[in-house]
C-alpha cells in the first residue's frame, strides 16, 4: 500500500513539473509568435 501511495506522488510531482514546462514554453512562444498573428490578422 505504501509503495504505490509513494510512486502515485511521484507520478503527480513529475506530472505537475511537466505542466509547468509546457505553460512556461507555451507563454514563451505566444510572446514570441503574437506580433506575427497580430500582423497576419
Amino acid at each position: 500500500m505504501e509503495r504505490t501511495a509513494m510512486t502515485c506522488d511521484a507520478k503527480g510531482r513529475i506530472l505537475h513539473i511537466v505542466v509547468k514546462i509546457l505553460l512556461s514554453l507555451f507563454e514563451k512562444t505566444n510572446q514570441a509568435y503574437r506580433p506575427i498573428l497580430v500582423k497576419a490578422v
